[in-house]
């Protein structure tokens, strides 16, 4: 009977020890990155004295990013060159990125050239995957193109491009 006991209480403590097992089981996590379905300029025609942003607008929000590092670089219709870079933690601000600009009165007119990147750190344990990930077409409210890609093991990247045009003040009709 010791015998019958003795076989009874390991089976259980096996089985025990396996339930526990599978309950500890970790799921698997990915991290994916944002896709882009373009930019939008506001204003979409801006003049002389105004200030414009410029937002790099997110179809999918990206998940299981640790970091996103952001450069937007805007190159004037006479060559100059502003750049602004940001940092942020994208879980916690997994916002549109975006670029503002006043424009001087002392600043050309003509076409402005902006150029974003951003760099994604991965905060997933797992593997890395993207869903979708290129945009370059015009809508009535976005333009310019975005292109996504996984980059390496620890991080991911995106690039893209948009123009616009920066008119002379007008000036109000008597």
């Amino acid at each position: 009977m010791d015998r019958i006991r003795k076989y009874a209480v390991s089976g259980f403590l096996t089985i025990l020890a396996c339930i526990a097992c599978i309950g500890c089981e970790e799921e698997e996590t990915v991290s994916v990155l944002p896709t882009f379905s373009g930019f939008q300029i506001t204003p979409s025609a801006p003049e002389k004295g105004q200030t414009v942003r410029i937002e790099a607008i997110q179809s999918q929000i990206g998940k299981l990013l640790y970091r996103a590092d952001y450069k937007w670089t805007l190159t004037k219709s006479d060559g100059t060159v502003k750049e602004v870079t940001k940092r942020v933690v994208y879980d916690k601000e997994p916002a549109n990125p975006f670029f503002t600009y006043d424009i001087t009165d002392n600043d050309p007119v003509g076409t402005y050239i902006v150029s974003f990147s951003g760099e994604y750190q991965y905060s997933a344990t797992g593997g890395t995957t993207i869903s979708g990930n290129n945009y370059s077409e015009s809508s009535s409210t976005k333009t310019g193109t975005i292109t996504v890609k996984n980059s390496g093991a620890l991080y991911g990247t995106c690039a893209g491009n948009v123009t616009f045009q920066v008119r002379a003040k007008s000036t109000p009709e008597e």
